[in-house]
């Protein structure tokens, strides 16, 4: 797609509602929609004689991650089946997970062009993602020869992780987009397959600790994440990789381990994201997308401080980190800071306006796919109708934004990155693309008919069960 053939949206601007019936879309409406992205899928699909893989126009072919390849396609398709019970569903993860048995270590030996071979040994990016994709549908299928996988991917960790004054890690950055992910991976990895010979939970100790080390004090009780420190000149706190994501990795660890100090120190980067919160005002807090040497927050390109509002580097992603802890102590501040962000978004009037953290991207990773699932976990987990005001609202959009085809499918073309909006894709990914806005439409079904099933990874503290709401 072109730049003359695209609509492009200002910061201020609120998206198309054409066609939209009083009072929002229907759960059958939504699943139609899903109907639609799941064709568009399809046309990427690819039967070979070692499994089913899935190649978009623009992706690479050795592409087999969570965030834009085959991993992450099984896994919407497996949610899809848990639900539906479709055996059309249930072939095309078989067919998935015998390709990532062949060629999960394509990552390693040649990665995809589309990120730094740093991230390889990663989490959303990298093997680590596969592992716990495969775990899933381990759990789903009971294919001990999915298990054997999985082993594998868990053996490469313990043989290949390298070690400093701190502790194990394998890329170096304690973030959940790496290291800090692959932490959650091998906890689940232990917890479901098994750790015979505690080789796993060594590992896991070593790598939690190097994580603990990282943390910079702050002066006022805090702890200061930053995974981005000696790469690039900017601080982000959120959660992929900044104080946020350290957080709730520490959280899971203490689950894993019964250690106190993980707790503590879960709880103290609480204290610093709490000093990085900007009040707005139309009510509720914000927290910038980062910060620069001097320690002054980012500007976008309205020359306001910018603010994310997806899952990757804004608000929904610190929503997880506020319900882990809130999950864990039962602490009530926890939930009241994570309502105090779901104002904040709103008082920008997203997800139905656009702004500066929040553009012409709607895909899982930084735009209303995220927002839906994040925002109906938090619906699951409190049964607070303004949370699901929020994901209805961010599903609204997913609807009107599709692309209809002349093939009956649709897509979701998108302005992935936005200071170059001139460059549009239209992906397949669970992260970047058709994929992920499908799984969110699902969701949104569940929330406006009858209640369904998210199959939840070590990264999504919510409820598995989505209560289903007032129907439209």
């Amino acid at each position: 797609m072109t730049v003359e053939d695209y609509t492009f949206r200002e910061v201020g601007a609120v998206y198309p509602s054409d066609g939209r019936p009083a009072g929002g879309y229907t759960s059958g409406e939504y699943l139609a929609a899903v109907s639609r992205a799941e064709a568009f899928v399809e046309r990427a699909r690819h039967n070979l004689a070692d499994g089913i893989h899935w190649e978009g126009a623009e992706s690479d072919a050795k592409d087999v991650t969570w965030y834009d390849g085959t991993a992450g396609i099984l896994y919407y398709y497996l949610t899809a089946y848990v639900n539906t019970k479709e055996e059309r569903y249930l072939r095309l993860v078989r067919g998935a997970a015998r390709y990532l048995a062949v060629h999960w270590h394509d990552l390693l030996d040649e990665p995809p062009a589309s990120f730094t071979p740093d991230f390889a040994p990663g989490y959303y990016h990298g093997i680590g993602g596969v592992g716990a994709l495969l775990i899933e549908a381990y759990k789903v299928l009971g294919d001990e020869s999915i298990a054997a996988v999985t082993r594998e991917i868990a053996e490469w960790y313990v043989r290949h992780a390298k070690r400093d004054e701190l502790g194990a890690y394998w890329n170096g950055m304690p973030a959940s987009i790496s290291d800090g992910g692959v932490i959650l991976y091998l906890i689940e990895q232990a917890k479901t397959i098994g750790d015979e010979d505690g080789s796993l939970r060594r590992i896991i100790i070593e790598a939690g600790e190097r994580l603990l080390g990282y943390g910079e004090d702050t002066g006022d009780g805090g702890l200061r994440f930053n995974a981005l420190r000696g790469v690039r000149d900017v601080y982000q706190p959120t959660f992929e990789f900044g104080t946020a994501g350290a957080g709730f990795i520490l959280a899971v660890l203490y689950e894993f381990t019964d250690d106190a100090r993980y707790l503590e120190s879960a709880k103290r980067a609480g204290i610093h994201l709490a000093s990085l919160l900007v009040e707005q005002p139309g009510g509720g807090v914000l927290i910038p997308w980062g910060f620069d040497a001097d320690g002054k927050p980012v500007l976008g390109e309205d020359g306001k401080t910018l603010f994310y509002h997806g899952v990757c580097l804004g608000v929904a992603g610190v929503e997880k980190y506020y319900a882990k802890l809130y999950a864990i102590t039962g602490e009530q501040r926890y939930l009241d800071d994570a309502r105090s962000l779901a104002q904040g978004l709103l008082s920008t009037g997203a997800p139905k306006r656009q702004t500066n953290g929040l553009w012409n991207s709607v895909c899982y990773c930084c735009g209303h796919a995220g927002i839906v699932h994040v925002f109906a976990g938090l619906y699951a987990a409190t049964g607070d109708e303004l949370y699901r005001r929020i994901a209805l609202d961010a599903a609204d959009v997913l609807v009107d934004w599709g692309e209809r085809l002349p093939d009956g499918s649709e897509d979701w073309p998108i302005a992935f990155n936005r200071v170059d909006p001139h460059t549009i894709t239209r992906k397949i990914g669970y992260w970047d693309g058709a994929a992920g806005v499908a799984a969110a439409l699902r969701q949104a079904s569940y929330l406006t008919g009858a209640p369904g099933r998210v199959l939840r990874l070590r990264d999504d503290p919510f409820p598995s069960d989505i209560p289903s709401g007032e129907p439209r």
